[in-house]
Protein backbone atom coordinates (compact mmCIF):
# COMPACT_ATOMS: atom_id res chain seq x y z
CA UNK A 1 0.00 0.00 0.00
CA UNK A 2 2.85 2.68 0.93
CA UNK A 3 4.19 1.83 -2.38
CA UNK A 4 1.18 2.15 -3.89
CA UNK A 5 0.84 6.05 -2.36
CA UNK A 6 4.45 6.68 -3.56
CA UNK A 7 3.28 5.21 -7.21
CA UNK A 8 0.52 7.55 -7.25
CA UNK A 9 2.47 10.84 -5.71
CA UNK A 10 5.32 10.54 -8.06
CA UNK A 11 2.80 10.02 -11.04
CA UNK A 12 0.88 13.06 -9.93
CA UNK A 13 4.18 15.41 -9.68
CA UNK A 14 5.34 13.57 -13.15
CA UNK A 15 2.21 14.73 -14.55
CA UNK A 16 2.54 18.52 -13.51
CA UNK A 17 6.22 18.84 -14.77
CA UNK A 18 5.81 17.11 -17.98
CA UNK A 19 2.20 19.37 -18.43
CA UNK A 20 4.69 22.31 -18.21
CA UNK A 21 7.11 21.51 -20.32
CA UNK A 22 5.12 19.65 -22.71
CA UNK A 23 2.17 22.04 -23.15
CA UNK A 24 2.82 24.88 -25.43
CA UNK A 25 2.19 28.49 -24.32
CA UNK A 26 3.14 31.58 -25.61
CA UNK A 27 5.84 32.32 -24.33
CA UNK A 28 7.87 36.42 -25.10
CA UNK A 29 11.64 34.89 -24.95
CA UNK A 30 10.78 30.99 -25.24
CA UNK A 31 8.88 31.31 -28.69
CA UNK A 32 11.01 28.98 -29.63
CA UNK A 33 9.98 26.43 -27.27
CA UNK A 34 6.34 26.69 -28.68
CA UNK A 35 7.37 26.51 -31.99
CA UNK A 36 9.35 23.36 -31.47
CA UNK A 37 6.94 21.77 -29.61
CA UNK A 38 4.48 22.60 -32.19
CA UNK A 39 6.09 21.35 -35.47
CA UNK A 40 7.78 18.01 -33.60
CA UNK A 41 3.98 17.09 -31.62
CA UNK A 42 1.01 18.09 -34.01
CA UNK A 43 2.37 15.44 -36.47
CA UNK A 44 2.50 12.68 -34.32
CA UNK A 45 -0.50 13.60 -32.29
CA UNK A 46 -2.98 13.60 -36.25
CA UNK A 47 -1.69 10.33 -36.56
CA UNK A 48 -2.19 8.68 -33.64
CA UNK A 49 -5.82 10.97 -33.32
CA UNK A 50 -6.50 9.51 -36.81
CA UNK A 51 -5.13 5.86 -35.51
CA UNK A 52 -7.46 6.00 -32.93
CA UNK A 53 -10.82 6.70 -35.47
CA UNK A 54 -10.83 10.46 -33.64
CA UNK A 55 -11.03 13.39 -36.45
CA UNK A 56 -9.76 16.63 -35.30
CA UNK A 57 -11.33 19.58 -36.99
CA UNK A 58 -8.74 21.56 -35.20
CA UNK A 59 -5.12 20.65 -36.15
CA UNK A 60 -2.93 22.59 -33.82
CA UNK A 61 -2.52 22.67 -29.91
CA UNK A 62 -5.15 25.52 -28.39
CA UNK A 63 -6.53 24.39 -25.77
CA UNK A 64 -10.09 22.20 -25.30
CA UNK A 65 -8.71 20.68 -28.61
CA UNK A 66 -8.71 16.92 -29.17
CA UNK A 67 -4.94 17.09 -29.50
CA UNK A 68 -3.95 18.83 -26.63
CA UNK A 69 -6.68 16.41 -24.25
CA UNK A 70 -4.62 13.57 -26.36
CA UNK A 71 -0.99 15.30 -25.54
CA UNK A 72 -1.95 15.44 -21.50
CA UNK A 73 -3.62 11.57 -21.78
CA UNK A 74 -0.12 10.57 -23.30
CA UNK A 75 2.11 12.74 -20.40
CA UNK A 76 0.04 11.04 -17.79
CA UNK A 77 0.56 7.77 -19.10
CA UNK A 78 4.04 8.76 -19.41
CA UNK A 79 3.78 9.74 -15.86
CA UNK A 80 2.47 6.92 -14.42
CA UNK A 81 4.93 4.42 -16.45
CA UNK A 82 7.94 6.80 -14.93
CA UNK A 83 6.34 6.97 -11.45
CA UNK A 84 6.26 2.98 -11.81
CA UNK A 85 9.77 2.50 -12.86
CA UNK A 86 11.57 4.62 -10.37
CA UNK A 87 9.85 2.63 -7.89
CA UNK A 88 12.05 -0.40 -8.31
CA UNK A 89 15.45 1.95 -8.49
CA UNK A 90 16.74 1.85 -4.75
CA UNK A 91 17.88 5.01 -3.17
CA UNK A 92 15.46 7.30 -5.01
CA UNK A 93 15.94 10.90 -3.29
CA UNK A 94 12.14 12.19 -3.50
CA UNK A 95 12.24 15.04 -1.19
CA UNK A 96 14.65 17.29 -3.73
CA UNK A 97 12.39 15.79 -6.25
CA UNK A 98 9.41 16.89 -4.71
CA UNK A 99 10.84 20.22 -3.67
CA UNK A 100 12.07 20.88 -7.26
CA UNK A 101 8.52 20.14 -8.43
CA UNK A 102 6.92 23.18 -6.16
CA UNK A 103 9.63 25.67 -6.98
CA UNK A 104 8.80 24.77 -10.71
CA UNK A 105 4.92 24.69 -10.44
CA UNK A 106 4.96 27.76 -8.26
CA UNK A 107 6.97 29.99 -10.58
CA UNK A 108 5.07 28.38 -13.48
CA UNK A 109 1.75 29.14 -11.99
CA UNK A 110 3.21 32.53 -11.05
CA UNK A 111 4.27 33.77 -14.22
CA UNK A 112 0.51 32.84 -15.43
CA UNK A 113 -0.82 34.68 -13.10
CA UNK A 114 1.31 37.32 -13.47
CA UNK A 115 0.60 37.42 -17.21
CA UNK A 116 -3.48 37.56 -17.34
CA UNK A 117 -3.38 39.85 -14.36
CA UNK A 118 -0.95 42.26 -15.77
CA UNK A 119 -3.15 41.96 -19.02
CA UNK A 120 -6.61 43.03 -16.93
CA UNK A 121 -4.72 45.81 -15.73
CA UNK A 122 -3.54 47.48 -18.68
CA UNK A 123 -6.99 46.43 -20.17
CA UNK A 124 -5.43 43.77 -22.66
CA UNK A 125 -7.92 41.20 -21.69
CA UNK A 126 -11.24 42.36 -21.56
CA UNK A 127 -11.14 45.29 -23.76
CA UNK A 128 -14.25 47.63 -24.60
CA UNK A 129 -16.74 45.43 -27.00
CA UNK A 130 -16.36 46.49 -30.14
CA UNK A 131 -19.43 48.66 -31.99
CA UNK A 132 -20.95 45.67 -33.72
CA UNK A 133 -21.23 43.91 -30.61
CA UNK A 134 -22.82 46.73 -28.75
CA UNK A 135 -25.49 47.40 -31.34
CA UNK A 136 -26.55 43.31 -32.04
CA UNK A 137 -29.05 42.25 -29.57
CA UNK A 138 -28.11 40.01 -26.42
CA UNK A 139 -29.70 37.14 -27.56
CA UNK A 140 -27.87 36.59 -30.80
CA UNK A 141 -24.07 37.00 -29.06
CA UNK A 142 -23.07 33.55 -28.00
CA UNK A 143 -22.33 33.26 -24.27
CA UNK A 144 -18.54 33.60 -24.44
CA UNK A 145 -19.02 36.70 -26.39
CA UNK A 146 -21.75 38.02 -23.97
CA UNK A 147 -19.33 37.07 -20.68
CA UNK A 148 -16.69 39.07 -22.88
CA UNK A 149 -18.17 41.64 -23.57
CA UNK A 150 -20.05 42.95 -20.51
CA UNK A 151 -16.78 42.38 -18.30
CA UNK A 152 -14.81 44.93 -21.14
CA UNK A 153 -17.94 47.13 -19.65
CA UNK A 154 -16.80 47.33 -15.91
CA UNK A 155 -12.85 48.41 -15.76
CA UNK A 156 -13.63 48.45 -12.05
CA UNK A 157 -14.19 44.59 -11.58
CA UNK A 158 -11.81 44.01 -13.97
CA UNK A 159 -8.74 45.65 -12.32
CA UNK A 160 -9.88 44.19 -9.05
CA UNK A 161 -9.80 40.99 -10.20
CA UNK A 162 -6.11 41.27 -12.09
CA UNK A 163 -5.08 42.40 -8.85
CA UNK A 164 -7.17 38.76 -7.10
CA UNK A 165 -4.29 37.60 -9.91
CA UNK A 166 -1.20 39.69 -9.17
CA UNK A 167 -1.24 38.90 -5.36
CA UNK A 168 -1.31 35.59 -5.05
CA UNK A 169 1.30 35.16 -8.38
CA UNK A 170 3.86 37.75 -6.10
CA UNK A 171 3.32 35.58 -2.87
CA UNK A 172 4.49 32.22 -4.93
CA UNK A 173 7.53 33.70 -6.03
CA UNK A 174 8.69 33.86 -1.76
CA UNK A 175 9.08 30.58 0.24
CA UNK A 176 7.65 31.91 2.73
CA UNK A 177 4.40 33.08 1.56
CA UNK A 178 4.12 30.45 -0.82
CA UNK A 179 1.65 27.93 0.94
CA UNK A 180 -0.42 30.76 1.04
CA UNK A 181 -0.03 32.24 -2.11
CA UNK A 182 -1.03 28.95 -3.85
CA UNK A 183 -3.95 28.71 -1.28
CA UNK A 184 -5.15 32.35 -2.39
CA UNK A 185 -4.58 31.38 -6.18
CA UNK A 186 -6.67 27.66 -5.95
CA UNK A 187 -9.67 30.18 -4.92
CA UNK A 188 -9.02 32.79 -7.91
CA UNK A 189 -8.62 29.79 -10.57
CA UNK A 190 -12.04 27.58 -9.13
CA UNK A 191 -13.67 30.88 -10.38
CA UNK A 192 -11.65 30.59 -13.55
CA UNK A 193 -12.74 27.38 -14.21
CA UNK A 194 -16.63 27.81 -12.65
CA UNK A 195 -16.95 30.92 -15.94
CA UNK A 196 -14.86 29.15 -18.26
CA UNK A 197 -17.51 25.80 -17.68
CA UNK A 198 -20.57 28.08 -17.13
CA UNK A 199 -20.07 30.06 -20.19
CA UNK A 200 -18.91 28.00 -22.53
CA UNK A 201 -14.92 29.43 -23.22
CA UNK A 202 -12.35 27.63 -24.95
CA UNK A 203 -9.87 27.48 -22.15
CA UNK A 204 -10.97 24.74 -20.03
CA UNK A 205 -8.42 22.09 -20.34
CA UNK A 206 -5.57 24.94 -19.21
CA UNK A 207 -7.88 26.42 -16.47
CA UNK A 208 -8.25 23.03 -14.87
CA UNK A 209 -4.52 22.28 -15.21
CA UNK A 210 -3.47 25.19 -13.44
CA UNK A 211 -6.14 24.44 -10.79
CA UNK A 212 -5.03 21.33 -9.87
CA UNK A 213 -1.25 22.63 -9.80
CA UNK A 214 -2.80 25.07 -7.44
CA UNK A 215 -4.50 22.20 -5.41
CA UNK A 216 -1.42 20.51 -5.34
CA UNK A 217 0.68 23.46 -4.04
CA UNK A 218 -1.97 23.97 -1.54
CA UNK A 219 -2.01 20.97 0.59
CA UNK A 220 -0.29 22.40 3.82
CA UNK A 221 -2.72 25.29 3.96
CA UNK A 222 -5.63 22.76 2.91
CA UNK A 223 -4.15 20.18 5.41
CA UNK A 224 -4.07 22.74 8.15
CA UNK A 225 -7.38 23.88 7.89
CA UNK A 226 -8.68 20.47 7.63
CA UNK A 227 -6.96 19.80 11.20
CA UNK A 228 -8.57 22.85 12.65
CA UNK A 229 -12.00 23.15 11.25
CA UNK A 230 -13.17 19.83 11.03
CA UNK A 231 -10.64 16.85 13.49
CA UNK A 232 -10.36 20.26 15.83
CA UNK A 233 -6.74 20.17 16.13
CA UNK A 234 -4.03 22.42 16.45
CA UNK A 235 -2.03 23.45 13.60
CA UNK A 236 1.00 21.02 13.35
CA UNK A 237 4.40 22.87 11.86
CA UNK A 238 5.82 20.57 9.73
CA UNK A 239 8.91 21.01 8.04
CA UNK A 240 10.91 18.73 5.60
CA UNK A 241 14.55 19.30 5.65
CA UNK A 242 15.07 19.93 2.18
CA UNK A 243 18.56 21.66 1.00
CA UNK A 244 19.83 22.39 -2.03
CA UNK A 245 23.67 22.62 -2.91
CA UNK A 246 23.78 26.14 -2.80
CA UNK A 247 25.37 29.22 -1.21
CA UNK A 248 23.52 31.99 0.23
CA UNK A 249 25.07 34.50 -2.56
CA UNK A 250 24.15 31.71 -5.81
CA UNK A 251 20.52 31.10 -4.17
CA UNK A 252 19.63 34.91 -4.37
CA UNK A 253 21.06 35.61 -8.29
CA UNK A 254 19.08 32.72 -8.89
CA UNK A 255 16.22 33.86 -7.60
CA UNK A 256 16.48 37.43 -8.37
CA UNK A 257 17.25 36.63 -11.84
CA UNK A 258 13.87 34.07 -11.78
CA UNK A 259 11.95 36.86 -10.64
CA UNK A 260 13.24 39.69 -13.04
CA UNK A 261 12.43 37.14 -15.88
CA UNK A 262 8.91 36.31 -14.61
CA UNK A 263 8.52 40.20 -14.04
CA UNK A 264 9.59 40.67 -18.33
CA UNK A 265 7.77 37.67 -19.41
CA UNK A 266 4.15 38.96 -17.51
CA UNK A 267 4.84 42.37 -19.02
CA UNK A 268 6.17 41.24 -22.78
CA UNK A 269 2.77 42.11 -24.32
CA UNK A 270 2.37 45.16 -22.93
CA UNK A 271 5.51 46.22 -25.05
CA UNK A 272 4.18 46.64 -28.23
CA UNK A 273 1.34 48.31 -27.25
CA UNK A 274 4.08 51.23 -25.79
CA UNK A 275 5.99 50.76 -28.80
CA UNK A 276 3.49 51.50 -31.32
CA UNK A 277 1.61 54.28 -29.31
CA UNK A 278 -2.09 53.58 -30.00
CA UNK A 279 -3.29 52.24 -33.10
CA UNK A 280 -1.12 52.68 -36.02
CA UNK A 281 -2.38 53.71 -39.55
CA UNK A 282 -2.95 50.17 -41.23
CA UNK A 283 -5.18 49.33 -38.16
CA UNK A 284 -9.09 50.40 -38.40
CA UNK A 285 -10.88 52.80 -35.76
CA UNK A 286 -13.94 50.98 -34.45
CA UNK A 287 -16.94 52.54 -36.33
CA UNK A 288 -20.61 51.93 -36.68
CA UNK A 289 -22.56 52.81 -39.59
CA UNK A 290 -26.03 53.39 -40.18
CA UNK A 291 -27.41 52.58 -44.20
CA UNK A 292 -29.64 54.87 -44.98
CA UNK A 293 -29.76 53.11 -48.80
CA UNK A 294 -30.13 49.46 -48.32
CA UNK A 295 -29.42 48.10 -51.40
CA UNK A 296 -26.86 45.05 -51.88
CA UNK A 297 -26.14 41.88 -53.64
CA UNK A 298 -25.08 40.00 -51.01
CA UNK A 299 -28.22 41.00 -48.87
CA UNK A 300 -31.08 43.02 -50.24
CA UNK A 301 -31.50 44.82 -46.56
CA UNK A 302 -28.26 46.19 -45.12
CA UNK A 303 -29.06 47.52 -41.45
CA UNK A 304 -25.63 48.76 -40.43
CA UNK A 305 -21.89 48.46 -41.22
CA UNK A 306 -18.77 48.49 -38.85
CA UNK A 307 -15.18 48.98 -39.00
CA UNK A 308 -13.44 46.56 -36.64
CA UNK A 309 -10.00 46.97 -34.86
CA UNK A 310 -9.01 43.50 -36.26
CA UNK A 311 -9.53 45.30 -39.94
CA UNK A 312 -12.71 43.51 -40.66
CA UNK A 313 -15.53 44.88 -41.91
CA UNK A 314 -18.67 43.93 -40.86
CA UNK A 315 -22.07 44.37 -42.49
CA UNK A 316 -24.96 43.54 -40.11
CA UNK A 317 -28.79 43.04 -41.91
CA UNK A 318 -32.08 43.84 -40.84
CA UNK A 319 -32.59 40.79 -38.76
CA UNK A 320 -29.49 41.23 -36.95
CA UNK A 321 -26.84 39.09 -38.64
CA UNK A 322 -23.90 39.78 -39.11
CA UNK A 323 -20.99 39.10 -41.86
CA UNK A 324 -17.30 39.58 -41.19
CA UNK A 325 -14.97 40.53 -44.21
CA UNK A 326 -11.14 40.65 -43.80
CA UNK A 327 -9.60 43.86 -45.00
CA UNK A 328 -6.42 44.37 -46.60
CA UNK A 329 -4.16 46.90 -47.66
CA UNK A 330 -6.19 49.84 -45.14
CA UNK A 331 -4.74 53.16 -44.63
CA UNK A 332 -5.88 56.28 -42.79
CA UNK A 333 -4.73 58.21 -45.67
CA UNK A 334 -6.49 56.27 -48.04
CA UNK A 335 -10.12 56.33 -49.07
CA UNK A 336 -9.71 53.08 -50.58
CA UNK A 337 -9.01 49.40 -49.36
CA UNK A 338 -10.09 45.49 -50.12
CA UNK A 339 -12.46 42.87 -48.83
CA UNK A 340 -11.95 39.49 -49.35
CA UNK A 341 -15.23 37.57 -50.48
CA UNK A 342 -15.48 34.24 -50.82
CA UNK A 343 -11.23 33.64 -51.70
CA UNK A 344 -11.01 37.31 -53.97
CA UNK A 345 -10.32 40.62 -53.51
CA UNK A 346 -12.97 43.31 -54.01
CA UNK A 347 -11.93 46.54 -53.77
CA UNK A 348 -14.20 49.25 -51.63
CA UNK A 349 -14.03 53.19 -51.72
CA UNK A 350 -15.09 55.06 -48.65
CA UNK A 351 -15.86 58.66 -49.24
CA UNK A 352 -17.09 61.73 -46.61
CA UNK A 353 -19.81 64.09 -47.64
CA UNK A 354 -19.58 67.71 -46.06
CA UNK A 355 -22.84 67.25 -43.97
CA UNK A 356 -24.31 65.52 -40.94
CA UNK A 357 -21.70 62.73 -40.81
CA UNK A 358 -22.26 60.85 -43.76
CA UNK A 359 -19.68 58.72 -45.87
CA UNK A 360 -20.07 57.04 -49.20
CA UNK A 361 -19.27 53.16 -49.50
CA UNK A 362 -18.97 52.24 -52.95
CA UNK A 363 -17.70 48.05 -53.45
CA UNK A 364 -19.95 46.19 -56.80
CA UNK A 365 -19.80 43.04 -54.79
CA UNK A 366 -21.70 44.22 -51.62
CA UNK A 367 -24.01 46.73 -53.34
CA UNK A 368 -25.78 47.37 -57.31
CA UNK A 369 -25.40 50.84 -55.86
CA UNK A 370 -23.22 53.10 -53.49
CA UNK A 371 -24.28 53.08 -49.96
CA UNK A 372 -24.97 56.60 -48.56
CA UNK A 373 -23.78 55.82 -44.78
CA UNK A 374 -24.20 58.06 -41.38
CA UNK A 375 -21.42 57.69 -38.53
CA UNK A 376 -23.23 56.61 -35.36
CA UNK A 377 -22.36 57.76 -31.77
CA UNK A 378 -21.83 54.42 -30.29
CA UNK A 379 -20.06 56.16 -27.03
CA UNK A 380 -23.63 57.91 -26.35
CA UNK A 381 -24.87 54.14 -25.79
CA UNK A 382 -26.09 53.34 -22.38
CA UNK A 383 -23.67 50.49 -22.05
CA UNK A 384 -20.69 52.79 -22.51
CA UNK A 385 -21.77 55.45 -20.19
CA UNK A 386 -19.44 55.73 -16.56
CA UNK A 387 -22.09 56.00 -14.17
CA UNK A 388 -21.80 54.61 -10.55
CA UNK A 389 -25.00 55.11 -8.83
CA UNK A 390 -25.02 54.87 -5.07
CA UNK A 391 -28.42 54.60 -4.13
CA UNK A 392 -31.49 52.81 -6.16
CA UNK A 393 -32.83 56.49 -5.68
CA UNK A 394 -30.48 58.44 -8.27
CA UNK A 395 -31.04 55.05 -10.20
CA UNK A 396 -34.24 55.99 -10.80
CA UNK A 397 -33.69 59.64 -10.92
CA UNK A 398 -31.91 59.08 -13.68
Amino acid sequence: MNDLKKIAIRSIQFYFVLGVILTPFQYYFFSWHTDFLRATLIPMLRGLAHFLGLNPVLLDLSSDSILLILLHVLIALLALITSITLNFIPKTNTLIFKKLTQVLLSYFLSIILLKYGIDKLLSLQFPVPEPNLLLTPFGYLDRDILYWSVMGLGKGYVFFIGLAEIIPAVLLLFRRTRNIGAFVALIVLLNVVAVNFGFDISVKLFSCFLCLIALYLSQPVLRALFNLFILNKGIEQKSEDISFPLNTKTYFTLKLTASVFILIEALSPYYSAVFTIGPTDQQMTPVAFDVLSPKSAINPSIKRVFFHSDNYLIIQDAEDNNASFPVYNYSRNRSTFFIRIDGALHEVELTKKNENHLFELNCARISEEPLTLKKMNHFSLPALQKNTHLTVDALIAQ
